[in-house]
């Protein structure tokens, strides 16, 4: 591009200004369509995003249930075993 700069300050070339803008021009257009695509893969991604966040929540429910389950039971073993102990220490 700086070769083309120089030329132009060198040179009053009309045909190589509309090459140089035809180029721009084209430039311009491969921009927008880049970010046509990179706002269609963003979405594509966010797309992605969101289901597997969203497999990971229900996966998270389902362990957290599971947690809470386990705690439970632990919760009324400890309960069973002190009201055990509890009745082997009371007087009878």
């Amino acid at each position: 591009m700086t070769d083309i700069v120089a030329r132009l300050k060198n040179v009053n070339d009309r045909s190589l200004i509309m090459q140089v803008v035809r180029d721009c021009m084209d430039a311009a257009h491969t921009i927008e369509e880049l970010r046509a695509e990179l706002d269609s893969k963003s979405e594509e991604l966010r797309s992605e995003l969101a289901s597997e966040i969203e497999g990971l929540h229900v996966e998270l429910n389902g362990k957290s249930a599971a947690l809470k389950n386990i705690m439970d039971i632990i919760h009324n073993e400890n309960r069973a075993t002190q009201e055990r102990a509890k009745a082997h220490t009371e007087p009878k």
